[in-house]
């Protein structure tokens, strides 16, 4: 299989031995994560049945990420991001595996499970933005996207298997939550063995005689002194937030418009996956892609459409197919616009940028997913969802008045 065949780009970059290995350990750790995501809300129900206790053991996860994300960055600039990684999955796994023990002895506590989840959460300050940051260094430019797309297949594809199967080894006696958990400390091994046989050149560190502060201060600045990064991701960033009550309210869409309860609800999250998922592969099969800003804005047009029709549809195969289309065309326009921020900001610079897009983006969707409930309740379902889409496609046209982004190529 060469180059010029479409599904020949995946088989290049994967012959690339350092992303091989980067890939297939991640692959393992994601899988054995998501599992073990359903194990532990599934051990707070038991130990607590309390819904509270759940969302406290979210925000528990949440809070450190999101306060050390941008700092995460400027060590990520400092210090080699293979051994920020190896040591992230060795620390889960060592973490896990003692948690494993705690269950299966019985002797498990509620402030065990929010201790866990926060450190999980430090630890993935630091761990994505060096993950994001190190790519670039490993493939080519050409090799980029389907790289990106690779990586975002796989990470669907688990979040869609890890729940199923994650529930099916809960369910039997020999296995439940201490055995998912050992099998999810074992996963984080594999995980931290193929970082460690990958090698690396050297990166161009940032200094390390400045203080953290001004570290994080001068990627303030170099975000700001290129006008093409800080304007895609203030869109991203942007479409982010109004996207969010579309998906705190489709449960309750699904419910109350539809009348299709919970197994409708399902059919519909298939929908989003299953078409994140195709777009992935289209357009990890392409690989460069041209003109990306006026791409990138019209695959955003289109997701507001989408949205907009999903909100007006009156039926389950409507919908589905709505958001299907939606996840499709949001899938073609991350993965691009991803390998376009890894090819663009330079290799020093990589860690704080990408903590700090992260930050934009996850700090302003909780506000969207808290307002959403309060608006459907003041403006009904249907038109809050409706004016989701409507001011995705708003943003999209918008960007088409912006010059950074309509000039990109």
């Amino acid at each position: 299989m060469n180059g010029s065949h479409p599904f020949g780009r995946f088989a290049k970059v994967l012959r690339n031995r350092n992303f091989a290995f980067l890939w297939s350990g991640q692959a393992v750790s994601q899988i054995g994560d998501s599992i073990f995501h359903i194990a532990i809300i599934w051990l707070v129900v038991e130990l607590t049945g309390s819904s509270l206790a759940v969302g406290t053991m979210m925000i528990a996860s949440q809070v450190p990420r999101l306060a050390l994300q941008a700092f995460g960055g400027v060590i990520v600039d400092r210090v080699d991001r293979r051994r920020i990684m190896l040591s992230a999955d060795i620390l889960r796994g060592a973490t896990v595996f003692l948690f494993a023990i705690l269950v299966i002895t019985g002797t498990v506590e509620l402030w065990h499970v929010y201790i866990l989840a926060a450190m999980f959460g430090l630890v993935g300050a630091f761990f994505g933005p060096a993950q994001t940051a190190l790519i670039p260094t490993i493939v080519g430019q050409g090799e980029l996207v389907s790289a990106t797309a690779l990586n975002s297949l796989t990470f669907q594809a688990n979040n869609i298997i890890g729940p199923a199967l994650g529930g099916l080894l809960i369910s039997l006696a020999r296995v439940g939550v201490g055995g998912v958990s050992l099998l999810n400390a074992l996963s984080f091994l594999v995980g931290a063995l193929g970082i460690w046989l990958i090698s690396v050149p050297r990166q161009r560190q940032a200094s390390s005689g400045e203080s953290v502060w001004y570290a994080l201060v001068q990627g303030m600045r170099y975000m700001r002194s290129d006008s093409v990064i800080l304007t895609a991701g203030c869109l991203a960033a942007l479409a982010s937030f109004v996207v969010g009550p579309m998906m705190v309210l489709m449960p309750l869409f699904a419910k109350e418009v539809l009348n299709t309860g919970a197994q409708g609800y399902g059919f519909m999250q298939g929908g989003v996956a299953a078409g994140f998922m195709t777009g992935t592969i289209i357009v990890g099969a392409i690989g460069k892609v041209r003109h990306r800003g006026p791409y990138a804005l019209t695959m955003c047009l289109l997701s507001g459409v989408f949205i907009a029709l999903f909100a007006l549809s009156k039926d389950l195969g409507t919908a589905t197919g709505a958001l299907f289309a939606f996840g499709g065309a949001d899938a073609m326009i991350s993965v691009v616009m991803m390998a376009f921020l890894q090819e663009r900001v330079a290799d020093e610079f990589r860690g704080r940028i990408f903590s700090l897009l992260m930050l934009l983006a996850s700090g302003l969707t909780p506000i969207s997913m808290g307002l959403a409930g309060g608006l459907a309740d003041q403006f009904g379902l249907v038109p809050v969802m409706l004016a989701s889409g409507l001011g995705i496609a708003a943003i999209a046209c918008g960007g088409f008045f912006l010059r950074d982004m309509r000039t990109l190529d």
